[in-house]
């Protein structure tokens, strides 16, 4: 658990930075697909994977996990990040993917994300919390669709 937390953490500011003027040119990709689909959360560039991986391996660096934690993380990690993409809000993917419990963003946060975010900003930069966009101010109050 605390390495997923801590690779949200470093991820968010990856993730943020890439919405910037210097950075969206390696970002951009992944906001052209309009209909979200679980597949579309691995429609990054190469530069992206890189700091997306790092991030990985900071986070296991610090925590140092057994083995065996760090690949149940791992899978945490990916599984996650396709179902954050599906644009599937519905109850069973809620427990598979414990966003039932308190801070954990929902798929429709990041379905806005995808909406509304461009090369010169947006909101909803979290992908397992959404307590860093409340913490750093770019937490979007939404609703389901």
């Amino acid at each position: 658990a605390l390495m997923v937390a801590l690779f949200d953490f470093t991820v968010y500011f990856q993730h943020r930075s890439a919405h910037t003027d210097i950075m969206w040119r390696f970002h951009q990709t992944h906001h052209t697909i309009v209909t979200p689909i679980g597949l579309s959360a691995a429609t990054i560039s190469v530069v992206e994977e890189m700091e997306v991986a790092a991030c990985i391996y900071l986070s296991a660096l610090v925590v140092q996990p057994h083995p065996v934690t760090y690949a149940c993380s791992i899978a945490g990690i990916l599984s996650d990040l396709v179902i954050v993409h599906t644009g599937l809000d519905c109850q069973w993917l809620k427990i598979l993917s414990l966003r039932f419990l308190p801070g954990r963003a929902e798929v429709h946060m990041h379905d806005h994300h995808h909406m509304y975010s461009d090369g010169k900003g947006g909101k909803n930069f979290g992908s397992f919390f959404w307590i860093w966009d409340y913490m750093f101010g770019t937490l979007a109050h939404t609703s389901r669709t």
